[in-house]
């Protein structure tokens, strides 16, 4: 191989490798807004959530059927960020799924999936969805293998889901924040910077 071919390979390895990493790095379409604010507030500040019996499919505390512990570590996130806007922002428990409500249920996001997701409020789709490839803990922190995070605090998830449903976008993974992108064992309620953040648009 000539050392101009090996120049020409060498420039083009670099490309691809550059070309790739800017593939795979996330896009934070909310980057420009106020840190960790993600768009519009909800509607009327409020948001009702209708629990789904799928949540019994969720792994918690080692085993399945634990409606009860899904709902109340959701509810208590809620808690949480009605609190801090001193309730003008309300999150509020509904007993019947209709038009304009969220739904929060369990689904099947993949193996290598993320633990949970949810809609911003700007989103004509409503809902929370637990993984179910995933396995919860109503204490203690989160456990990894590798590099994998294979059991989550349920409260972790629940505060930082409905961070998604209040308007929160996701901090840098450093950042003192509860909507850092991967669970941080130490972590079960919202961090400071959320806190200003919702009191400040709400």
């Amino acid at each position: 191989m000539t050392s101009k071919t090996k120049t020409t390979s060498m420039i083009l390895t670099t490309t691809t490798i550059a070309l790739l990493a800017v593939m795979l790095t996330p896009i934070d379409v909310y980057a420009n807004h106020t840190p960790w604010y993600g768009g519009p507030a909800l509607t009327n500040s409020r948001a009702d959530l209708y629990f789904h019996s799928s949540l019994n499919n969720l792994s918690i505390d080692g085993s399945t059927n634990q409606f009860a512990k899904a709902k109340s570590s959701t509810e208590a996130a809620m808690t949480t960020y009605t609190n801090i806007a001193n309730s003008n922002l309300i999150l509020a428990t509904t007993s019947t799924y209709g038009t304009g409500k969220y739904v929060v249920y369990a689904g099947d996001l993949g193996f290598f999936g993320p633990s949970g997701e949810a809609t911003y409020p700007n989103d004509p789709e409503r809902y929370v969805r637990y993984n179910t490839q995933r396995s919860f803990g109503t204490t203690g922190g989160c456990s990894s293998f590798f590099g994998y995070t294979y059991a989550y605090n349920l409260q972790w998830l629940a505060h930082h889901e409905l961070g998604h449903t209040s308007g929160l976008a996701h901090a840098q993974q450093s950042e003192t924040s509860t909507m850092v992108p991967n669970c941080k064992s130490t972590w079960s309620t919202v961090q400071s910077h959320d806190s200003a953040v919702i009191a400040l648009v709400y």
